[in-house]
């Protein structure tokens, strides 16, 4: 008779928990709702450099261990070319567009645990989403003093590169995150995520996914 109360018992603790579970990833869920934070993409526009940088989600709701696919661009928004000297106004140090960290590349991005807007994104501790081992990074452009882009395009040269004209995109997908060590992975656990991408001349998107 006691084993079966202890069963029971168990499964009552058990039913309590994932009862809890549910209604923090309800609450999660309402709260993004709620703020109109739920939109798979984002755009924000400097008008003053005539650039806008893009960010978007492949979803915003995930299983546990399903994964996501993040890209970032930044385009020329006039219709005549348009050089941008480099800038430092990085909204978000930990953001980056390779494992090399940011390289050619004027922008970045970053997942974080939790549900962060700009106000605070600041205080926000970027995920390590890539994989520890040795890479082949590019050279980097330590000497970069402005981006040439096209008319109304993402197309943009690398000054000084002699003209030549690569997209401005970036992507960054996984379903999880490392630890310390290369063996210290993790999927990604139910609850919000915060998806910042920001460029050097201060712009920042953010977006939110929930893993359910």
């Amino acid at each position: 008779m006691k084993t079966i109360e202890a069963v029971v018992v168990v499964l009552i603790i058990a039913l309590g928990a994932s009862l809890a579970l549910n209604y923090s990833l309800y609450a999660s869920n309402q709260q993004l709702k709620s703020a109109g934070l739920i939109p798979q993409s984002v755009s924000t526009t400097n008008e003053s450099l005539g650039l806008s940088l893009s960010v978007a989600l492949s979803a915003t709701y995930l299983q546990p261990g399903q994964g996501i696919s993040i890209t970032i661009s930044e385009a020329n928004t006039v219709n005549i070319l348009n050089t941008v000297n480099v800038g430092t106004e990085w909204q978000f140090s930990p953001l980056s567009d390779s494992p090399c960290g940011v390289g050619s590349y004027p922008m970045g991005l970053a997942i974080c645990q939790g549900y962060y807007t700009a106000s605070n994104i600041s205080t926000a501790e970027a995920l390590n989403v890539y994989a520890y081992g040795m890479y082949a990074c590019p050279m980097l452009y330590p000497l970069i003093y402005s981006y040439t882009f096209q008319p109304m395009s993402n197309m943009a040269s690398i000054n000084p590169s002699g003209g030549f004209f690569m997209p401005m995109n970036s992507a960054l997908a996984g379903n999880g995150y490392w630890g310390m060590t290369a063996k210290d992975f993790h999927s990604f656990s139910p609850g919000i995520y915060t998806v910042a991408g920001g460029d050097e001349w201060g712009q920042l998107a953010l977006l939110h996914f929930v893993v359910v």
